[in-house]
């Protein structure tokens, strides 16, 4: 009986193993850190882009473009590159640039340094957009706090009206055993498993959006950004309106991307 069981529990086991399976990405945000509060209406979680409302040459566009940072609010997002990658959702097509900046914070007052570190213009693009520091700038520097904006230029006149969203963040070094599992695969799904699980939200997204689109990449990014939504799901109002809040505008990106 007992040569029986464990014979069952063999075939029970190889069947398990053979069976392939997904893991869906879980971020674990650091503990150790709380962002700086953002002052200003750029605090915003979701941004409106009105065109119509501005210059005339905008006006025949008639829509709305929404701006979603792909990045903890809520949490200080981290990251061990010197260069590191951000991304942002456009959920409407918008013939208006934007403008990308990344800011030091004060190590006194917090604030933000107000000479930008590097800045870029782009056009809008609706979907995901991304943009790496590009590597003849210079470095960003181990525990220092910056911050990564994106304004839409809805209006040269009124530039107060533009939509605009930002996010603070750190460079964090990564641990012996961390580097070792990392570099031991090849998988992009456990790469961005292990960043996300040790609270480098950067580098687990960065994975996602570097790897070959793919069914299993892209339920794993939508995974990681559903779990980014119930973390700060928690910490926003529970009387707010829905169309507010940045969990619900996290979910609809994710929904999207499992489609890109």
């Amino acid at each position: 009986m007992v040569r029986q069981k464990n014979l069952i529990a063999g075939i029970a086991s190889c069947l398990t193993l053979s069976i392939p399976t997904v893991s869906l990405a879980a971020y674990i945000p650091p503990s150790d850190q709380v962002p700086p509060k953002t002052r200003g209406t750029i605090a915003a979680r979701r941004s409106d882009c009105n065109a119509n409302k501005f210059e005339d040459k905008f006006q025949e566009t008639n829509r709305s473009a929404y701006l979603t940072a792909l990045a903890p609010e809520s949490y200080m997002g981290k990251t061990t590159s010197t260069h590191p990658t951000f991304a942002w959702f456009i959920d409407k097509s918008v013939a208006v640039p934007l403008q990308f900046s990344l800011y030091e914070h004060e190590t006194t007052t917090k604030n933000l340094k107000p000479q930008p570190l590097f800045t870029k213009t782009l056009d809008s693009v609706p979907g995901i957009m991304k943009l790496t520091l590009p590597q003849d700038t210079p470095g960003l520097s181990m525990g220092k706090t910056y911050a990564w904006q994106v304004v839409l230029l809805c209006s040269t006149q009124s530039p107060s009206q533009n939509s605009w969203i930002r996010r603070p963040f750190q460079i964090s070094g990564v641990s012996p055993l961390l580097g070792q599992m990392i570099g031991a695969t090849d998988d992009p799904v456990k790469k961005m498993n292990l960043y996300a699980e040790a609270g480098l939200w950067y580098d687990a997204l960065n994975v996602a959006l570097s790897a070959n689109a793919s069914p299993q990449i892209n339920r794993s990014m939508s995974a990681l950004l559903n779990n980014l939504a119930n973390l700060e799901k928690q910490k926003e109002p529970k009387d707010a309106p829905v169309a507010t809040l940045f969990s619900e505008a996290l979910r609809e990106v994710a929904a999207a991307n499992l489609n890109r």
